[in-house]
């Protein structure tokens, strides 16, 4: 059983697929990079700079201020909050 696995990888390569199923692999890969781009320019992007603008003092003349949680504790001590 062992040297039908290993001529077979010696046919289709070290990985041990056949070229077809490489390129059904990065034909698949390439109909979700589209998704993925939008994923992470349009929800993930947006999250992230959103986390990040809210753990920071900003103010248009000064230098941003890394404040970390100090946002969300002021916000949730604010009874109009």
């Amino acid at each position: 059983m062992g040297s039908q696995i290993m001529e077979a990888r010696k046919l289709w390569g070290s990985s041990g697929r056949s070229p077809a199923l490489r390129k059904e692999a990065w034909q698949g890969f390439l109909c979700i990079v589209p998704w993925l781009l939008g994923f992470i320019i349009f929800t993930a992007g947006p999250m992230i700079a959103s986390l990040w603008l809210a753990s920071t003092d900003y103010e248009i003349l000064r230098p941003i201020h890394f404040v970390g949680l100090g946002n969300l504790q002021k916000a949730l001590q604010d009874p109009l909050f």
